[in-house]
């Protein structure tokens, strides 16, 4: 236990709560992206709400002179930690900087909690001259490149393995949550807008049980063409990194708020509850999934943009558009995770050229459980807890593979079965449809089998 543990959290040599930085014994190092969630939480318990960002949390403790990242001033506040350390060991030195960041950008101190903003960040803009101020020292967002840090970290896990690729791998699995959000915070370090990390929940995104689901249906699609004759060879093609794709979808920026009446507003993302529209196609699947129940449901913003597409005119209007009856929704954007997702893009590519098994499984990991411990159920992240996203983005994922079997349709292809994130079955020739290889447009080949063929002569 460290000295004056007790004032820190501890009993005995048992440390209580969540841990939020640590102490030399002299100096208190604060981890802002722990930290600030911990006031937001803290303060929401004790009635008297404070919304702050990591950000916001540093420039205040810099203005009081509490923040020993800083040069020291000639006269630390009576009473504060750089005070007592002045008195005990000299001047407070800089905080030692973080090892290894997992990305090439100043310190994380990314965002956690702000208001809603009324509209979704623009595009990118070309970067002008600073004007002299505090922020002139920023560093300039760079454009998403792979962190040489991920590969440094692999060489790290493997060096500490001693060249064993399974412990290696099982090493950088077990860090994957930690260092996904320490990327996440890296590429929002200079965003024009914060996300809400922690916002008040709807009731119908709550669980009734530990293991029951919220009233949010995913449109997660199992389905089989009854129409496919017997004897028709089928492709079993795979869909590449699923949900690496699916982190490109419109998020919600604040908390959700709640609406009545039909109207769809594109700048917004969230949830909705619809009257969905009659299926009567026997050659493709539903957008709405495997769903068994009739009856108005809750969506989020990629099923009911589907089901929109599939009313248009573009796409032969293959059902009714759905009514939308009511709404909890905020200001959405695109681009939230638009950085995190290249940097992992550019990774697994990177990976994939050189064979490089152990950063392939490190990249899956960070983004598979990035979007898996989201949800504020989850007991393994609570940097952040937004199951809204977990859920946008599972639900972006089932709707861009329902997506690649409607391009398979009018290209001439059998689209024989859909089911999960990542599995199409056609028959015909998917090269001329889809381009083959490992990328994230590309698909690949699991095999093949014959429809009404015994189990034992299907192919693998």
């Amino acid at each position: 236990m460290p000295a004056q543990g007790q004032a820190l959290g501890w009993r005995g040599e048992y440390a209580q709560g969540a841990g939020i930085g640590w102490t030399d014994g002299t100096r208190l190092y604060l981890l802002p992206s722990a930290a600030a969630p911990y006031v937001i939480q803290k303060s929401a318990d004790s009635g008297a709400p404070i919304e702050i960002t990591a950000r916001a949390m540093g420039e205040a403790l810099e203005a009081a002179g509490l923040h020993a990242g800083c040069k020291a001033p000639d006269e630390w506040p009576e009473g504060t930690l750089g005070a007592a350390a002045v008195a005990e060991a000299g001047p407070v030195a800089a905080a030692p900087a973080p090892v290894a960041p997992l990305a090439a950008v100043a310190p994380p101190v990314g965002p956690v909690a702000v208001d809603e903003p009324v509209l979704p960040e623009p595009e990118p803009e070309p970067e002008t001259a600073p004007a002299p101020s505090r922020q002139a020292s920023r560093k300039p967002r760079p454009e998403p490149t792979v962190c040489a840090s991920i590969a440094d970290r692999v060489a790290a896990a493997l060096e500490k393995a001693g060249g064993d690729v399974d412990k290696a791998t099982a090493a950088l699995i077990k860090t994957a949550i930690p260092d996904g959000m320490e990327l996440l915070e890296s590429t929002r370090v200079s965003a024009r807008y914060d996300f809400t990390a922690h916002p008040p929940e709807p009731e119908i995104l709550r669980k009734p049980s530990k293991n029951g689901a919220n009233e949010v249906w995913e449109a997660r699609p199992k389905w089989t063409n009854p129409s496919t004759p017997d004897g028709t060879e089928v492709q079993l093609l795979d869909v590449n990194a699923a949900y690496l794709s699916a982190l490109n979808t419109h998020l919600p920026i604040g908390g959700l708020q709640h609406a009545t009446g039909g109207e769809f507003d594109r700048r917004r993302s969230g949830l909705y509850l619809i009257t969905p529209p009659e299926w009567t196609r026997t050659d493709l699947p539903n957008p709405l999934g495997s769903r068994e129940l009739s009856g108005d449901l809750w969506v989020t913003r990629p099923t009911l943009q589907l089901l929109m597409d599939a009313a248009s005119e573009k796409f032969g209007r293959l059902c009714d558009a759905p009514v939308i009856h009511e709404s909890w929704t905020s200001g959405s954007s695109e681009s939230i995770l638009r950085a995190f997702r290249i940097i992992l893009r550019d990774a697994r590519a990177a990976a994939i050229e050189s064979g490089d098994e152990v950063t392939l499984a490190y990249v899956k990991a960070m983004y598979s459980k990035f979007i898996s411990t989201s949800a504020k159920a989850s007991k393994f992240n609570h940097l952040i807890e937004r199951t809204d996203w977990s859920q946008i983005i599972r639900a972006q994922a089932h709707g861009n593979l329902w997506r690649r079997a409607f391009k398979a349709h009018p290209a001439g292809l059998t689209v024989h079965r859909i089911t999960g994130t990542d599995e199409l079955h056609v028959a015909g020739d998917w090269r001329a449809v889809f381009a083959e290889g490992r990328g994230l447009t590309e698909m690949k080949t699991k095999g093949a089998y014959v429809v009404g063929a015994p189990v034992t002569e299907m192919g693998e």
